[in-house]
């Protein structure tokens, strides 16, 4: 089912849902909860890959992540990507994409650092290409010794840590 879902999406991953599902047999409903998760994960995984291709087009970027626990009380990082889009040569666009979510046991600066680098490493992403790293001011993030920010440096030296702005309008408001 992948190939032919790849197939149909092409640059507009909605229609390639609906021409998928509209020419498909007419038994197939694709109401099952198992076949639309199926979905869900193949069209996350194309988005995914689009976002993973404009950031190495762009070659520089910079890395955002948040820690948080979810309804089930798991530890997550949602990592995030800023990078300029370079498709328009009349206009470049600051484009700023959700990556993905990930599971995490270790909240410890080492832990979230080798978290992040991990998943750079995963998409093929180049440490000396991260120019930026954006975080809340946990102290796990954002001190200057042991935190995420600081071991990132030691791999990416580029990365300069700046307070992340949408965590700075949160606070003043």
């Amino acid at each position: 089912m992948r190939a032919i879902f790849e197939h149909y999406c092409g640059t507009q991953l909605n229609l390639g849902i609906k021409i998928f599902l509209i020419t498909s047999q007419k038994n197939a409903l694709y109401t099952s909860p198992q076949i639309q998760n199926e979905i869900i994960d193949i069209g996350g995984e194309i988005i995914q890959h689009k976002i993973i291709n404009e950031v190495k087009e762009a070659n520089f970027f910079a890395i955002l992540a948040d820690e948080t626990t979810d309804i089930a009380r798991m530890e997550q990082v949602s990592s995030c990507l800023r990078y300029v889009d370079l498709k328009d040569a009349k206009q470049h666009k600051v484009k700023e994409m959700f990556l993905e979510y990930i599971p995490t046991v270790d909240v410890t600066g080492s832990g979230l650092a080798n978290l992040i680098i991990t998943a750079l490493k995963k998409y093929e992403l180049e440490c000396s290409h991260v120019f930026g790293q954006g975080y809340d001011g946990a102290a796990t993030m954002s001190r200057y010794l042991h935190s995420a920010q600081a071991y990132i440096r030691q791999d990416c030296p580029l990365a300069l840590y700046v307070h992340c702005s949408a965590h700075s309008v949160n606070l003043a408001i």
